[in-house]
This record gives C-alpha cells, sequence and structure tokens, in this order.
C-alpha cells in the first residue's frame, strides 16, 4: 500500500538507510571488526569465539561487529554480550543461507541483526536492547527466515521490520518499549504468541499489492494484552470488543465499533474491503487513525481519532463516506490520494495542523447540502449574517456565507459555525416479539431460553433485561440479557421451575440517551406453564379418546337421519 504518499520515497530511504550504516561501519576502527569467514576460519583469532566445526560459541562479551560470510553455521552467543558503538550491524549476514544465532545478548548497534537476500536464517532466544536503528531487519530475503522467542527492549526504530521478504515466521517475541514493535512492508509472516507492549507504535502492516497483506496472524498475538483481530477473507463478521489492533482484508461486510484503539501505526487498517462499518471507535496515538488503501463503499461514523500523523487516510479508494466524527490534533486531519466520490459532513476538524490534504486526483463531497450542512473547521475564518441555499439572505442560520475552501477542485459549501452534535435523541429503542425456546408448556424444572431482537438507530442500545414473576408475585426478578454477536440477538436463560406454576416475564430496553422501552404483551405479559412431565401425554391422550367419541358420534347420527334415495331420472323417464 502506498499509504506513505510516496511508497517509493520510503523504500528509498531503507536503502539511504542502508547504506548509511555501511558507511559508518567502514570508517571504524578494523579492530572492531569480526569476520567469520568463507572457510570458516575467524578473524582476528584472539576474539573470545570458539569453533567446533559449523558451531561457533561464545566464551565472553564481546565489542565488535560480526560479519558472517559463511553459511551452514550455528552460532551460540553461550549468555555472553555483543555491544556496538551505535553504528553498524551487530550481525552481519549479506546473501547467507542456513545461520543460527541463538542465545546472544545483542546492545547498541544501528541495527541488531541485519538480513539482507537471505534465506533459512534462524534466530532464536536472543536479546535486543539499545540498539538505535532497530533490533532484527530483514531485507529481500526470499526463505524461510524464523524469529522465535527473543526479547526486544528499548531499541529504536522497528524491533523486528521485514521489508521484501516471504515467509517469515514471528513467533513467541516480546517486545517492550521500543519505538516501534513489529514492521511488515511488503512482506508476507506467519505470526504466533508475539507479546507486544510499551511500544510508541506496536505494530505496522504496509504494502503496494494484496499479496503483501495476506498474513496469517491470530489472535494469540497480542497488543498491550490485547489479541490482534487481523481478518483475511471474511464476510458478516463483528470485532470482538478486546481487539488491540484491527486489520480487514479483502473482506466484505464486517463491522468495527465500540474500541478504543491506541500506539500502533494503523488504528484500523482496510485493504481491499468493501461495506466495512467503523462505528464509535476512538482513536489515540497512532500514526495513522484509520486507513482505507482499495477499500470502496464503506461507512465511518461516530469515531474520534486524535494525536497523530494522519487521523484518516484514503488511498485508491472511492464511495466511502466519513460523518459524525472528531479528527482532532493530528499532523494531518484527512488525507486523500487517487479518492473520488467519498461523502464527508457533519464531523468536527479541530487544530489539525492541516485539516485535510486531497491531491489532484481526488474529488468528494465535503457537505450534505443546505440546511444539513458540512463539517465545522476549527480555522474557519467566516461569518454568518445570512442564511438559504445561496446564503443571501439576512438572517444567521448556524452556517458560515462563505465556502471553506480546501483544494480548487474541493469545498466544503456550508461549513458550520459551531462543532457538530447529534440531535437529541428522544426515541426509545424497538423491541421485537420475543421468542421462547421450548415453546408452550413446558415441564417440570425445564430452563426456558429466551431471545428477541432490539435496535436503535440513533443512539444504540445500551442494555437489555429479562423481567419475569412467578404465578401471583408482585415482585419481578430482572436478568441481564446477553448480546449474541452471530445471531445479532439478546438471549437469557430462565431458570426451571416447580410443577403447576405459571411464568410472566416482559423485555425491557434501554438507549445510550436513557430512553427506555417496554414490550409486555400489551400489558397481558409474556406467560408459560409448567406441567409434570406425563401431563402432557394424559392430556393428549384425553383429547384422542373424546376427539373419537365424537366422530363416532357423528357418524351414528348420520346414519340414523339419512333420507331415502331418489331413482336416477334416466330410469324414471324409461319407464313412462
Amino acid at each position: 500500500m502506498k499509504k506513505r504518499i510516496g511508497f517509493s520515497l520510503v523504500l528509498l530511504l531503507c536503502l539511504i538507510i542502508v547504506l548509511t550504516a555501511s558507511w559508518k561501519l567502514l570508517a571504524k576502527a578494523e579492530s572492531s571488526l569480526i569476520h567469520i569467514k568463507p572457510d570458516g576460519s575467524i578473524d582476528p583469532a584472539t576474539v573470545t569465539i570458539e569453533r567446533t566445526g559449523d558451531l561457533y560459541r561464545l566464551t565472553g562479551n564481546i565489542t565488535g561487529r560480526i560479519f558472517v560470510e559463511r553459511n551452514n553455521i550455528f552460532i551460540d552467543g553461550n549468555g555472553w554480550r555483543l555491544e556496538g558503538d551505535g553504528s553498524g550491524y551487530g550481525f552481519d549476514l549479506t546473501g547467507r543461507d542456513n545461520i543460527t544465532i541463538t542465545n546472544c545478548t545483542i546492545r547498541n548497534f544501528w541495527v541488531g541483526i541485519h538480513v539482507y537476500s537471505s534465506a533459512e536464517v534462524f534466530m532464536e532466544s536472543n536479546r535486543f536492547e539499545q540498539n538505535v536503528n532497530g533490533g532484527i531487519d530483514i531485507l529481500s530475503s526470499d526463505g524461510s527466515c524464523i524469529i522465535e522467542n527473543n526479547t526486544f527492549t528499548e531499541n529504536g526504530g522497528s524491533a523486528i521490520w521485514l521489508v521484501w521478504s516471504t515467509d517469515c515466521n514471528i513467533s513467541g517475541n516480546l517486545v517492550t518499549n521500543n519505538y516501534a514493535g513489529i514492521t511488515l512492508v511488503a512482506s508476507s509472516a506467519i505470526m504466533r504468541n508475539n507479546n507486544m507492549t510499551g511500544n510508541r507504535y506496536n505494530f505496522d502492516v504496509d504494502g503496494q499489492q494484496l499479496s503483501h497483506f495476506m498474513n496469517d496472524i491470530d489472535t494469540s498475538n497480542t497488543i498491550e494484552n490485547k489479541p490482534i483481530y487481523y481478518w483475511v477473507n471474511k464476510q458478516g463478521m463483528e470485532i470482538p470488543l478486546d481487539a488491540g489492533f484491527v486489520a480487514v482484508i479483502n473482506s466484505t461486510n464486517i463491522t468495527v465499533k465500540n474500541l478504543t484503539l491506541a500506539n500502533n501505526y494503523e488504528g484500523v487498517l482496510s485493504c481491499f474491503t468493501s461495506n466495512l462499518t467503523i462505528q464509535n471507535v476512538s482513536l489515540l496515538y497512532n500514526n495513522y487513525g484509520i486507513v482505507f488503501f482499495e477499500s470502496s463503499n464503506n461507512n465511518i461514523t461516530s469515531c474520534d481519532t486524535e494525536t497523530g500523523y494522519c487521523g484518516i487516510l484514503f488511498q485508491d479508494s472511492s464511495n466511502n463516506s466519513i460523518t459524525k466524527s472528531r479528527i482532532a490534533n493530528n499532523r494531518y486531519g484527512i488525507k486523500l490520494v487517487r479518492s473520488s466520490n467519498n461523502q464527508i459532513y457533519h464531523n468536527n476538524f479541530l487544530n489539525n495542523i492541516k485539516q485535510a490534504d486531497t491531491d489532484a486526483e481526488s474529488t468528494s463531497a465535503w457537505d450534505d447540502g443546505y440546511p444539513s450542512g458540512g463539517n465545522y473547521w476549527s480555522d474557519y475564518t467566516g461569518v454568518d449574517l445570512n442564511n438559504g441555499p445561496y446564503q443571501n439572505v439576512t438572517g444567521s442560520d448556524g452556517i458560515g456565507d462563505t465556502p471553506h475552501p480546501i483544494n480548487a477542485d474541493n469545498k466544503d459549501n456550508y461549513p458550520l459555525m459551531e462543532p457538530w452534535s447529534p440531535p437529541e435523541d428522544k426515541t426509545a429503542p424497538t423491541i421485537e416479539t420475543p421468542l421462547c425456546i421450548p415453546s408452550g408448556d413446558v415441564p417440570l424444572n425445564q430452563e426456558v431460553t429466551v431471545t428477541v431482537n432490539v435496535t436503535d438507530t440513533e443512539s444504540e442500545v445500551k442494555n437489555v433485561t429479562l423481567s419475569y414473576k412467578l404465578g401471583n408475585a408482585t415482585s419481578w426478578t430482572n436478568l441481564l440479557m446477553n448480546y449474541n454477536e452471530t445471531s445479532h440477538l439478546y438471549e437469557i436463560i430462565i431458570p426451571g421451575q416447580p410443577n403447576q406454576t405459571l411464568v410472566y416475564y416482559k423485555i425491557i430496553a434501554f438507549d445510550n440517551a436513557e430512553n427506555m422501552a417496554t414490550k409486555d404483551n400489551a400489558g397481558e405479559y409474556y406467560v408459560y406453564s409448567v406441567v409434570p412431565e406425563h401431563f402432557a401425554l394424559i392430556a393428549l391422550l384425553l383429547f384422542m379418546i373424546v376427539l373419537s367419541l365424537i366422530i363416532v358420534y357423528a357418524k351414528r347420527k348420520s346414519v340414523g337421519t339419512k333420507s331415502p334415495s331418489v331413482p336416477d331420472r334416466k330410469y324414471t323417464s324409461e319407464r313412462l
């Protein structure tokens, strides 16, 4: 995804970093350089590394950088430390195959381990700390790199950084208090059981095409002890409420709502996705609050994204809507790149350095017409002296008399003079008729499941309660119903009751504006009886006996009153 406006510039920067680090390394004294040469020898021979065939074991702490020039070797740090001076790579693995580095503390380099154009590199049970630009970087490496059970702390840059690399397995790593946690750029990875906490930006995924986002990342990976939901090829689902990071890839009809997502490179990432709803999500201290890449026909509403580089980014994404949201204190409020026909209105743009930025290829609607209006812009300097669709009738209407310009092709024609706020909700939730399972009368001690559909289109449902009483009792027992994310119904179980009990129940619902609705069958309540298990059989048998007697009686009565038959008219005529 080219979500950083010039993706090529980022990659160019990567190469500059590599070249800069290499120059710094060459500029240092030769005595700090250690080589494991193609023939397997160690230079200088006096360094505290013991060789046994293809096994290299540290026998003491080392200050210096290690260039690995031999394939098929195993390097055991043996609990010792490799330390640098803030420049170069702790281990430089360029063009290498089948290298293992384990059980080593790697401290104070530009990058701890640098892997470039290599395959089958295994980095296990190491500790990376205080490296200037990251713990591990893997560039242009397309074969089976494994990063497993390592600890990363207090590193600048990304603890783990994959660029243009495939088939990487990242598992069991503890990533804490770094500038960035794990970053995947135009790469593919399997991630399991990684714990990212306390990083400025915990997680980041970037790329240019769909294959760059087809990662296998499950919920065993956590952000601040909350699971990552990285959904690929999903339909008709809702992100659970415990999410720490959300990515929706090549999916449709997904809902993301009622979450707080913080300290990631992207709060919500949507790629090649349609019919996505993001509602009532708070996005704090992310570099990008919401990112749409190649995603269209989606809806963002009632969200709050602030204190990042960019609140919302659309790239190659059209026919989306942004409404009722607060976008505040970012470098950019909204960026649109090659994204048109989006609807953006009834939002509050507050104190962003640049409120909205669009390129020449993007044209969208920034208001909802008159009198509905557009957005509130904290830097709008217009006045409100007139009203009407053309703002040419004397008298204020809460809408600025002049448009708020964004660029030559984009403007808010009806900027709001005060921050937008939702109209007061005076509408109670809608409760449909509840369903009782099993239906009808139930046997002794039979639990009864009650389900009901409750909706509220304005301020949403706050809670739903089933209230029941037994027989002529005057007191009610209240049970808070649970929302089933699969069926989208509220449900609860009424406990089993003794014989000959009448159970009355009703449904009570509140929305977030404290409007209340009650469903009680027009005051008659919903009711079922508890009967002995054999009672139903007896009742059925009696019913069948009575029905049989009625049928017999009816037949006898019919026979007793039967009229004489009338001869067929044809034969009568022949006798005449």
